[in-house]
């Protein structure tokens, strides 16, 4: 049991050092210890006791702010508020320093003068030797949460692996570390690969683009592949339509390549070759010698 001292009124508390011992990031509440002692004019000193429910202070308004990461062995400059806070840490209620009649959290209750109990906790004190932590990620966020504009909400997030997240209801934007990019939202996405490939896609239908050069588009059922030799390659289960007034066909045809038509597409036979089809007309009835 400690024994009872006489406080001088240095023991009125203001600003103190300390450090987060343990962290809820989903309240930015903490437990902190207190980095110095407590002196009294018996010249003896005994430390401080673990404060906790601690709020951390950062940069925020009602709804947007930016939430910085926080560990345990995180120092903090505490602030000692000069009247109790506790119906301000514990309630919603803002109105004001009277509170309704029956209330049981009031500031009037209490005569607590700068005591630690109320305090709340700011980050970025250190030893300044220069070394930034990364274990946890950044947020930047302007989210709001009333009925009136309950559908919006975004947030960038700093990754701590270099990846870069932005955010929105409905969309989402990555820059990842190793350079590929990734965009989507509830029915479409694109990917842009550091080597080079390009993928975008919907809810039926895709088209790649490889390094190489060659382009696929398929939707499921057919397809259609330009390779980088210059074939093109269209493949469907039925038929393929050409809604055109004229095709022209340039250049030499026993040099460059054939052009067949037929059902049968796994043997020449069946087909019909524009090399070697010809009609010969008697009247005006065109016959196939073939």
């Amino acid at each position: 049991m400690i024994k009872e001292r006489n406080m001088e009124a240095s023991q009125l508390w203001s600003s103190l050092p300390a450090v987060i011992q343990e962290y809820d990031s989903t309240t930015c509440k903490a437990t902190v210890k207190c980095l110095i002692k407590m002196r009294y004019r018996d010249g003896s000193q005994l430390p401080f006791p673990s404060i906790e429910n601690v709020p951390i202070i950062t940069p925020a308004t009602a709804f947007s702010g930016i939430k910085l990461p926080v560990r345990v062995g995180d120092k903090v400059v505490l602030h000692i508020q000069d009247r109790d806070i506790q119906r301000l840490l514990f309630t919603v209620d803002t109105s004001g320093l009277t509170p309704p009649e029956g209330d049981p959290y009031t500031f009037t209750d209490t005569a607590r003068l700068h005591d630690l109990t109320d305090c709340v906790a700011y980050t970025g004190f250190g030893s300044f030797d220069g070394t930034i932590p990364s274990d946890y990620d950044v947020w930047i966020f302007n989210n709001r949460e009333d009925d009136e504009n309950a559908d919006k909400y975004n947030h960038i997030r700093l990754k701590q692996n270099g990846d870069i997240e932005i955010k929105t209801l409905k969309a989402t934007g990555t820059l990842e570390n190793g350079g590929d990019i990734e965009l989507k939202n509830t029915t479409c996405s694109l990917t842009m690969q550091e080597i080079g490939n390009i993928r975008a896609n919907n809810l039926v239908a895709s088209t790649n683009m490889d390094p190489a050069g060659n382009i696929l588009t398929t939707n499921g059922s057919c397809t259609t592949l330009m390779d980088v030799s210059g074939n093109v390659t269209v493949t469907a289960p039925t038929t393929v339509n050409m809604v055109t007034p004229l095709v022209n066909v340039t250049g030499n045809l026993s040099v460059l390549g054939n052009i067949t038509a037929g059902l049968n597409v796994y043997a020449d036979s069946g087909k019909v070759s524009l090399l070697t089809h010809k009609h010969s007309q008697t009247g005006n009835s065109p016959v196939n010698p073939s």
